[in-house]
């Protein structure tokens, strides 16, 4: 999956090139006029960082108006809403913009704690990646109690053998040695 959004600024710059050619040939220059000012373009957008402004389009034209699509389409089905805000957060998180996927995360949380219980499994993954989003971003301190939280309901709710408590074990885990409490 990040392999795709890595080639996306790639395509981009190829769409762009295609469309100064396409521009160009609009112009109806002479072969080597066109090659000149093409070259002249390419040589221009050679060091541009396209994946700073994909991702910034990405997030401006489509999750933010999903977001605002979800409150609106979706008020009166909140695990829907809850489903749809987790996968939001998890998109922002693949593309590193892990500030921005602790809002609909939280929201995530916050629904389906309510309208779940505190040791449902959707709350708890919520829970966990919550934990993972804040560990990535360098606030250990607010990922520990969560990385906790979501072991110790798994435990409560799966049991000690499942394969999300122990995924949740070895999060903690990890936690508790960067933290040097191995």
């Amino acid at each position: 999956d990040l392999d795709r959004h890595a080639s996306c600024p790639l395509r981009l710059r190829e769409d762009v090139l295609a469309e100064a050619d396409l521009q160009l040939s609009r112009l109806n220059l002479p072969p080597a006029d066109t090659e000149a000012r093409r070259t002249a373009f390419e040589q221009a957008i050679a060091g541009l960082n396209f994946t700073n402004p994909a991702v910034a389009s990405l997030e401006r034209n489509v999750l933010q108006r999903a977001l605002g699509a979800i409150d609106e389409q979706f008020a009166s089905q909140p695990l829907v809403q809850a489903r749809l805000l987790h996968t939001i957060a998890d998109v922002l998180q693949s593309l590193g913009r892990l500030d921005r996927a602790l809002q609909p995360l939280g929201r995530a949380v916050d629904i389906r704690r309510r309208t779940l219980g505190a040791d449902h499994a959707d709350t708890l993954d919520s829970i966990g990646n919550l934990a993972t989003i804040f560990d990535d971003a360098g606030d250990r301190e607010r990922a520990g109690p969560l990385y906790q939280e979501a072991l110790d309901g798994y435990r409560r709710t799966l049991g000690e053998e499942h394969p999300q408590t122990l995924t949740a074990m070895s999060n903690y885990d990890y936690w508790l040695d960067m933290q040097g409490r191995a």
